[in-house]
């Protein structure tokens, strides 16, 4: 079955420098000295946009993701188990890759709007073995499991970014996300269960931070925020066959529809090292990310199968409830409005998460 958890939402980055080349970064450092936020001068205004579209480079904004979880009872081979066996649990593995395109648009020095289109392929992995509650000493567990949830997800983004100061930014983000989830778990190398189900997201969150600009291209990035997810999943109906001879399809498991709104709280930074270039402006940088789930409402989640008594699983369990995010990445900036990046991220939660994620994508900034 699936639970939708707030692991990591798609990148949303940014920005596009106008740097050309060593002998105009040498003009910038002189031309930024002395302007003020009234400062109407054209070197003035190009030293504003030069900073702004600095700190919207690479601030990442997250949201919604099904997670696996193989606790589904099975249809019972004897007589009906009535009490809950021992369950042992692997880690859920994730695995990510993310491409979008987007754009940018200055409503003034001081607001910019933004849009954002993404596609996402995400592999998602747990094992776990289960020990009958009246099993003898030293017996084996029985069954073993493998489940493994392929999801194709589509984001549709929109962003307000408001600069009260030069150095200041408020980020606003609202993210709808569509996912197509197909679930597969193999029960002791002989019966493999299969089903196919929807999930929707909508997410809202609101970030704010500041650049600290140092020597030599360096600027650190620190920022906070909170975001809001409200996700369902459809409800899960699986067959299952026989691997070795092929028999079936027989009635699995099913799981039933989950509704589900969190509230998260964001904290991180980035230290980026901008270096000018013959073609533009490259940004190799580090961040670091750290979500805390301080609330969640959501039913219980009940999976049944014919014979076998139902497991009711509570959402609170199902998710991680904290994690940090480690990541590295590159970004682009060539002139004319155009950037690319790269990110490459890991990410560590409770419940034994561990999820790898490259994103990479366009943007264009008018």
């Amino acid at each position: 079955m699936t639970s939708p958890c707030c692991i990591n939402r798609c990148l949303l980055a940014a920005a596009v420098l106008t740097l050309c080349g060593a002998a105009h970064a040498q003009t910038q450092a002189t031309t930024d000295a002395g302007c003020t936020d009234a400062s109407t001068t054209p070197e003035c205004v190009a030293a504003r946009k030069r900073k702004q579209d600095e700190e919207r480079a690479n601030r990442s904004a997250e949201f919604g993701s099904p997670q696996a979880v193989g606790d589904a009872p099975l249809p019972p081979q004897g007589e009906p188990v009535t009490k809950p066996p021992t369950i042992t649990r692997g880690p859920l593995r994730v695995r990510r890759a993310e491409i979008s395109l987007g754009i940018d648009h200055a409503l003034s020095p001081k607001w910019v709007i933004g849009g954002l289109v993404g596609v996402s392929r995400t592999r998602l992995h747990r094992s776990q073995s289960e020990l009958a509650a009246d099993a003898e000493p030293g017996s084996q567990p029985d069954p073993v499991s493998d489940t493994t949830v392929h999801a194709r997800g589509t984001t549709l983004a929109a962003t307000l970014t408001h600069y009260p100061r030069e150095d200041v930014f408020i980020d606003a983000a609202l993210a709808v996300q569509r996912t197509s989830l197909t679930d597969d778990r193999l029960v002791n190398d002989l019966a493999l269960f299969s089903g196919s189900t929807h999930a929707r997201a909508v997410s809202l969150s609101l970030t704010a931070g500041g650049t600290w600009r140092y020597a030599k291209g360096m600027a650190v990035i620190p920022q906070a925020g909170l975001e809001y997810v409200d996700s369902r999943v459809d409800p899960l109906q699986t067959n299952y066959t026989f691997v070795d001879t092929g028999e079936g399809p027989f009635p699995g498991f099913e799981v039933s529809g989950q509704h589900q709104k969190a509230l998260l709280a964001l904290a991180g930074a980035q230290v980026q090292w901008a270096r000018s270039t013959s073609f533009g402006t490259l940004t190799p940088y580090l961040r670091t990310m750290f979500q805390q789930r301080l609330r969640l409402v959501g039913d219980d989640v009940v999976a049944t199968a014919p014979g076998a008594t139902a497991v009711v699983m509570d959402p609170q369990v199902m998710s991680s409830k904290r994690s940090v995010t480690l990541a590295a990445g590159l970004l682009t900036q060539f002139p004319g409005g155009v950037s690319l990046f790269a990110d490459l991220g890991a990410t560590r939660g409770q419940g034994q998460l561990r999820e790898t994620r490259l994103a990479v994508g366009i943007k264009f900034e008018r």
